[in-house]
């Protein structure tokens, strides 16, 4: 089940680099990315009833049966929300790179329905290189949600630290709080149209009696 059934099948899709595995399958930065999106999933299932159903989708999820770049745009095409999680190695990676390309065309589909696209910054990383559909008119870089400390760039929460503890907090809330305004947004556009679609053929039906 998802929030946004029946117009989409995941309510958001999350795009994320593993970075560098180290020994032993040691990859801090999908830890970390992973349990940022369990957290969101916690927090916003503990305080909105409405948001039992909530369906984030990210690569645990896959069907090692199924070839990926197939399932994995198909698993775009049907999220309201797409999430990129932004660090260096996100920047480049070729395959989140062609995620982003297939982000890029479903924004450019979606211009009825601003602000479908968010960005977790998990890292500080070069904003030259983001991608124009990341930028507002002015080409600056999306705003997005900040989860690192400003000065050394530390990502709050990094390897189960508890340093910086109120800010990771206070982010992952303002992060919920948007994501879930923006998922009825969604909804209410949806049934809206669906609406309007069904007057207009319920019209041309009687037209032709």
């Amino acid at each position: 089940m998802a929030f946004l059934l029946p117009y989409f099948e995941y309510d958001v899709f999350v795009s994320y680099s593993h970075g560098v595995q180290g020994g032993e399958g040691d990859a801090p930065l999908k830890d970390w990315t992973l349990e940022l999106i369990r957290s969101l999933e916690t927090d916003i299932r503990a305080v909105d009833t409405e948001f039992d159903d909530l369906r984030i989708w990210r690569d645990e999820q896959i069907d090692p049966t199924i070839h990926l770049s197939d399932e994995l745009r198909g698993k775009v095409r049907n999220s309201g929300i797409l999430m990129i999680v932004m660090s260096p190695r996100y920047l480049a990676s070729t395959w989140c790179k062609d995620e982003l390309e297939w982000f890029r065309q479903q924004v450019q589909e979606r211009e009825r329905d601003q602000g479908r696209v968010f960005v977790v910054r998990a890292l500080r990383t070069d904003e030259n290189r983001w991608p124009d559909f990341l930028r507002d008119t002015r080409g600056h870089a999306m705003c997005g949600f900040p989860f690192h400390d400003k000065q050394d760039s530390l990502p709050y929460g990094w390897r189960g630290s508890g340093e910086n503890r109120e800010g990771y907090v206070r982010e992952l809330w303002r992060l919920q709080t948007a994501l879930t305004r923006r998922l009825r947004e969604l909804r209410a556009n949806a049934e809206r149209r669906l609406r309007s679609e069904e007057r207009r053929v319920g019209k041309e039906c009687r037209s032709r009696w």
